[in-house]
């Protein structure tokens, strides 16, 4: 039973963030508080079930954002939401203190970002 339910946990928070990330996509006026919700999935998952079901999830959902969308936006799946989410819940599992884990949050989260715009320009 516990095997099963993991499973059906990872199913969910692999799909909520796809989720959230499309509607980032789909809603023009608050879609950018989806894309501020859509790594915490990533995130929560890797403090529970562990960083490799955590990475698994990221790749399925960035083929699932492939075929939905197309590879550009696959490609900012990965970095902006997955990458973000399981680094962020990496170190949310190692501080254990909030002000260690919001100032390497915001440099990491900032690092991401600046990923992607090197990439992209």
């Amino acid at each position: 039973m516990g095997h099963a339910r993991g499973w059906l946990e990872w199913f969910g928070w692999t799909f909520l963030g796809v989720f959230l990330y499309m509607m980032g996509f789909l809603l023009p006026l608050v879609g950018f508080i989806f894309f501020l919700m859509a790594p915490f999935p990533s995130l929560v998952l890797t403090v529970r079930r562990g960083s490799m079901k955590s990475a698994f999830s990221i790749g399925v959902g960035a083929l699932l954002t492939a075929v939905i969308f197309n590879p550009f936006a696959a490609f900012l799946y990965l970095i902006n939401v997955g990458f973000l989410g399981w680094g962020l819940g990496m170190l949310l599992k190692k501080n254990k203190e909030g002000t260690e884990f919001l100032m390497t949050g915001i440099v990491f989260a900032l690092l991401c970002h600046l990923l992607v715009l090197f990439v992209v320009a």
